[in-house]
C-alpha cells in the first residue's frame, strides 16, 4: 500500500510539471517590462487618433517585441494606418494585424 506522503509527492510533482506547461511563455523581467511599456505606447498612440474609432477598439498585445493587433476597423485604410503608427515606435521589432474590416 502507497503512504499518504508518496501520494501527496506525487500530485505535487505532477501539478508543477503541469502547472509549467499551462499559460504564456516565460520571459525575463526586463522583457515583460519592455514588452508592456511597448504595448502602452502603442495604446497611447493609437488612442491619439480619432480616425481608427473610438479608444480600446483595437486591442494591442506585445511578446518580445512583437505588437499584435487586433479588433476591427469600418475600412481598410484603419487597419493600414494602425500598422503604420505602430511600425515606427521604440522597440517595435514586428506587427502581427489581424484588424478585421468590418464593411
Amino acid at each position: 500500500m502507497v503512504g499518504s506522503g508518496h501520494v501527496l509527492t506525487v500530485i505535487f510533482v505532477v501539478t508543477a510539471i503541469l502547472g509549467g506547461c499551462v499559460g504564456q511563455p516565460k520571459c525575463r523581467s526586463s522583457e515583460c517590462v519592455s514588452d508592456a511599456k511597448i504595448t502602452t505606447s502603442v495604446e497611447a498612440q493609437l488612442n491619439q487618433h480619432g480616425d481608427l474609432g473610438p479608444p480600446n477598439l483595437i486591442s494591442v498585445q506585445t511578446r518580445e517585441g512583437v505588437v499584435y493587433l487586433s479588433g476591427s476597423g469600418s475600412a481598410g485604410e484603419q487597419s493600414r494606418t494602425a500598422e503604420s503608427l505602430v511600425a515606427g515606435l521604440p522597440g517595435v521589432e514586428r506587427i502581427v494585424n489581424t484588424i478585421a474590416v468590418t464593411k
